[in-house]
């Protein structure tokens, strides 16, 4: 259909349009576009893992050229136990200021 746009391009035109928005109405596009997130992550997996999925090798090539990230959390399987303490100690003082900043 002409003039149609992909989800990936709403995607961008979502963020571009979430740098232009006042603050009330940023929060219901930012539900949005964490939503439209959760599921490409989801399908993804999904991809990956061989399962039923709405994701193609080439939207995930495209999305990758555009610089999704369907992974936002590090891998922490290959750290230490000490160095998984320190990260945990690390996110609780930030959760702890943040609460304070409040």
């Amino acid at each position: 259909m002409a003039g149609s746009t992909s989800p990936v391009e709403d995607f961008f035109c979502c963020q571009w349009s979430l740098q232009r928005t006042e603050e009330s109405s940023m929060r219901t596009s930012t539900k949005s576009l964490a939503n439209w997130v959760k599921r490409q992550r989801a399908e993804y997996k999904k991809f990956k893992g061989n399962q039923p999925s709405s994701m193609t090798a080439e939207r995930v090539a495209e999305l990758e050229r555009l610089g999704f990230q369907f992974k936002c959390r590090e891998d922490t399987a290959q750290l230490s136990k000490e160095e998984k303490k320190q990260r945990r100690r690390e996110q609780n003082r930030v959760k702890s200021q943040r609460h304070r900043d409040k």
